[in-house]
């Protein structure tokens, strides 16, 4: 499958003559080849009309032999710059407009560009190609939804299995195992496990802290199946529960439904952020809540839409991402509590389906 007519629609609406793309999140979305960027040269030209083709290694050709079209292919022997030079002129790309991923692409090959065709100028297109990914089609939602199946099925049994005395690190290492035996091809990113006062860090990384009475732990992890993540954040208390975590829990649960409430198509993406925020600042943790409310995801982890104060854009039938307001009070400890969502014509679906309450082990049932 390939996206090629929709963005060639979108190029047409647009001053570029073409658009190269290098591999990576959109070089899949365009292709649903997932070559992985590496120092070969890769490089997917789409030009507002006509047959793509592509400048492509010899032993990664057969993955866009299926697309059917033109393959400029090299050798390591000769190297990309003899066929780089001849597809510029077989197409006729010496000059116009041609839209670059200017968060992607690497310094190299925009020299390459600008060395065999100085009158070809360059010009950014991420929000292009951000714009046609953030509607997400029934199947990207079905995607999303394996994949976050898969991410509550792990954590679920990792939640079930942590005892007092582990480390950080080995509940990481546990989840790890049981996302991929729920049935992951890799994790979305390295999962997070923070426990106790060390969880106010909002994106630490597991340590070797082991677990203890009293511990609020923050688990935030994801799942990728077929190249769609999912991305949850729940959150373990070892009995006693201090009256402060149980204080900042509920005041972040009942931000993110404050926040989920909010959600529907033509809302401001900025507008959920402020619903969820407001519960924080009024329960007098304002300055704690130190992060957006969220994020799209798809492809990647994290793209657009941006649920954070700044982005003032409506939201749209298809946008699918996350609401996660956290609370995170330096010496104690931090609570954030994540969901995905998308929004449909009736308002939002919460994909996520795994229960958003504190959940509690005994320090002796645990231990």
């Amino acid at each position: 499958m390939n996206r090629f007519d929709p963005i060639q629609a979108r190029l047409q609406e647009s001053q570029l003559t073409a658009l190269a793309l290098v591999p990576g999140p959109n070089f899949f979305y365009a292709t649903g080849a997932a070559l992985h960027a590496s120092e070969r040269e890769n490089l997917l030209i789409i030009p507002r009309e006509g047959e793509p083709f592509a400048l492509i290694p010899v032993l990664e050709a057969p993955y866009l032999r299926p697309l059917g079209i033109r393959l400029y292919e090299w050798s390591d022997e000769a190297g990309p710059l003899p066929q780089l030079a001849a597809m510029l002129e077989s197409e006729g790309l010496s000059e116009g407009v041609l839209g670059i991923e200017a968060e992607q692409m690497r310094y190299r090959t925009v020299a390459r560009l600008r060395d065999l065709a100085p009158t070809l100028a360059l010009e950014a297109a991420d929000a292009l190609l951000s714009a046609l990914r953030r509607a997400k089609s029934e199947e990207e939602i079905a995607a999303v939804r394996r994949a976050i199946a898969v991410t509550e099925q792990g954590l679920q049994r990792t939640i079930g299995a942590i005892r007092v005395g582990q480390s950080e690190r080995e509940v990481a290492a546990m989840l790890q195992i049981n996302l991929l035996q729920a049935g992951a091809d890799q994790m979305a990113f390295g999962p997070l496990v923070v426990s106790g006062p060390r969880s106010a860090e909002p994106h630490a990384g597991a340590s070797d802290r082991e677990l203890q009475a009293g511990d609020i732990i923050i688990i935030d992890c994801g799942a990728t199946v077929n190249h769609y993540s999912g991305d949850i954040t729940r959150c373990v208390a070892i009995e006693p529960v201090p009256t402060q975590v149980e204080e900042i829990h509920a005041l972040c649960l009942r931000a993110n439904q404050a926040g989920r409430d909010a959600v529907a198509a033509g809302v401001r993406a900025a507008s959920v952020d402020e619903a969820a925020r407001r519960v924080i600042v009024a329960g007098g943790y304002g300055p704690q809540f130190v992060h957006r409310t969220g994020h799209g995801l798809g492809i990647e982890i994290h793209e657009a839409p941006y649920i954070v104060a700044s982005n003032d854009q409506p939201l749209q039938v298809g946008d699918l991402f996350t609401v996660e307001p956290g609370i995170y009070v330096e010496g104690v400890g931090g609570v954030r509590i994540e969901d995905n969502l998308v929004v449909t014509p009736q308002g939002s679906d919460t994909l996520t389906t795994m229960a958003r309450d504190l959940v509690r082990l005994s320090a002796t049932q645990s231990s």
